[in-house]
């Protein structure tokens, strides 16, 4: 019975490998495929680093398996034609042979298996850059509004008030809660009351003479 490694992969941790995992493990099963190890990865495809990725071919240098199933080759690697090639003939090198679930034609026994691999990972690697393109489309669009990105800012009010707090002996987290911001952004002017006294702003000594009252 052929000793089978199954890969499923989706981009964030958040996402659910239950889909992919059922599917091939009944493939496995109508196949009389041995499932001898599931390996799974949550991070994105684009990136060769993947712990489960790089355990796969620890696994094919060693021949612990003969075929590599996975769910669809963007699942397998998103990096390029090139790169997923060379990933697809090297498990080959290894004497391990690779299967598609959702794409039938690309099994290494095939005769035409590079020429639909190449199409493929072209595809993929397109999509891919179309949707870092959009995002960063979308951040330019928003900037050219004028919109801020990322979390809203400290107004100069708030941040008086946090020096004031700080000057009558709160601590950060009380000074957070009361003015209902995180205490990261209280930490973040900490240092602020001494370069604004040493520039001699005079509202803010003002400030500390009241809060001394």
């Amino acid at each position: 019975m052929k000793k089978v490694i199954i890969y499923a992969r989706v981009s964030t941790k958040d996402q659910e490998l239950n889909n992919q995992l059922d599917k091939l493990k009944k493939f496995c099963k109508s196949s009389k495929y041995n499932i001898s190890e599931i390996i799974t990865d949550k991070m994105s495809g684009l990136k060769s680093d993947r712990p489960g990725f790089k355990k796969i071919f620890e696994r094919a240098s060693r021949r612990e398996f003969d075929l590599l199933l996975f769910w669809s080759l963007d699942r397998f690697s998103r990096e390029g034609m090139k790169e997923t090639l060379m990933y697809l003939y090297q498990l080959e090198k290894c004497g391990v042979q690779f299967k598609s679930f959702m794409e039938p034609y690309i099994d290494s026994t095939s005769m035409f298996k590079d020429v639909v691999i190449g199409i493929l990972s072209t595809i993929a690697n397109f999509e891919s850059k179309r949707k870092s393109e959009n995002i960063r489309a979308g951040l330019d669009y928003v900037k050219k509004k004028g919109q801020k990105l990322g979390r809203p800012g400290v107004d100069q009010e708030t941040i008086k008030k946090i020096i004031k707090l700080r000057l009558s002996g709160a601590n950060n987290s009380d000074i957070a809660r009361k003015l209902g911001v995180n205490e990261k952004t209280v930490r973040n002017y900490k240092d602020l009351t001494l370069s604004q006294l040493n520039n001699g702003q005079q509202d803010l000594i003002e400030m500390i003479k009241k809060s001394k009252k």
